[in-house]
């Protein structure tokens, strides 16, 4: 619609015009070659348009007040609160809260917070060690171990990675629902809603659990205590993608002593094939590393593999007893 701004917000706008004239001018001459005398940086200044459309000289009014809240230094958004997710679902409880910023979902705030009951996490690390004692695992210290592989396993620790995500899918589908809701209400895209999830993880602290078997931690176990290393916050990772359909293999090196993701989304990067498909590396350990980027210095030698999820079909009596550490 064109045509001249009805005259409240035209005389609006006019009182406005001058306020930012005297403010403008009033900025001048504070340059200097000293640099405790050097004036701010300029301030992010929200713009707008008056037309004939607007809502009127209250909604204009709210506008103008942001810009100049934004005017005097740097505002940051609103934080996206993305609710609580408990399990069970009827659990009450203060629970673990979460804050991050993915920078590639444009720097916005997001908060959550999981509950994991203390019966449910009693639950999960019993059926862990009770899949430990059936394969026969044995601490060897300095991160070595030895156990039965069962058959239908490999040395790697797919068998181990199936187990703990199967154990761990009720406990975390809360979790996953909160993803899906924002991923909807949004619109995000596939890798967008991958970017979330992941920079979720990548947040979690770094922690090396030794207390556990196989020096793993059970992907709801990651969130409900807030710690993790490679091999655990991958694994949670993994759950987390598979649950929402976003297709994502983990990826083991030996030479390294190192586990990530490869994520089956649209984009740039370092990639690994596997099955014809190709799947871009994520590093979890790091904050906010991109789909797609990997050091260098991982990949020299670049012995990464793919090690599928599974799960032992039988008792491990007669298996293949193996002693090292983890791949």
């Amino acid at each position: 619609m064109s045509g001249p701004a009805p005259q409240p917000l035209r005389s609006f706008a006019e009182r406005l015009a001058s306020f930012v004239g005297f403010a403008a001018v009033a900025g001048m001459g504070l340059g200097s070659c000293d640099p405790t005398l050097r004036p701010p940086a300029p301030p992010r200044v929200e713009t707008f348009t008056v037309v004939a459309e607007d809502r009127g000289e209250s909604a204009l009014v709210q506008r103008v007040e942001r810009w100049m809240t934004v005017s005097r230094g740097p505002v940051r958004p609103p934080t996206i609160d993305l609710g609580m997710a408990a399990y069970p679902h009827d659990a009450k409880g203060d629970g673990k809260v979460y804050t991050w910023q993915p920078r590639q979902l444009g720097g916005d705030d997001f908060k959550l917070v999981y509950f994991l009951s203390e019966q449910e996490q009693r639950r999960i690390r019993e059926s862990y060690e009770a899949f430990a004692d059936w394969t026969g695992f044995t601490d060897l210290g300095a991160g070595k171990y030895r156990w039965n592989i069962p058959p239908g396993c490999a040395r790697d620790m797919g068998c181990t990675f199936g187990v703990l995500a199967q154990d761990s899918r009720d406990a975390l589908s809360p979790l996953v629902q909160l993803f899906r809701d924002r991923a909807k209400r949004a619109h995000l895209s596939r890798r967008e809603a991958a970017s979330l999830v992941l920079s979720f993880v990548q947040q979690i602290p770094y922690e090396r659990p030794d207390d556990q078997p196989f020096e793993i931690l059970p992907p709801a176990s990651v969130v409900a205590e807030g710690r993790g290393d490679c091999d655990s916050k991958a694994l949670l990772a993994h759950l987390l993608l598979r649950e929402m359909r976003i297709d994502n293999v983990m990826l083991s090196s030996k030479e390294h002593h190192h586990a990530m993701l490869g994520v089956a989304v649209p984009t740039s990067g370092k990639k690994i094939r596997h099955q014809g498909k190709a799947y871009a590396f994520t590093e979890l350990t790091v904050a906010n590393s991109p789909i797609g980027h990997v050091n260098a210095h991982l990949l020299e030698p670049n012995d990464w593999r793919v090690v599928p999820t599974r799960w032992p079909s039988a008792p491990p009596l007669g298996a293949e007893t193996y002693e090292g550490g983890r791949p």
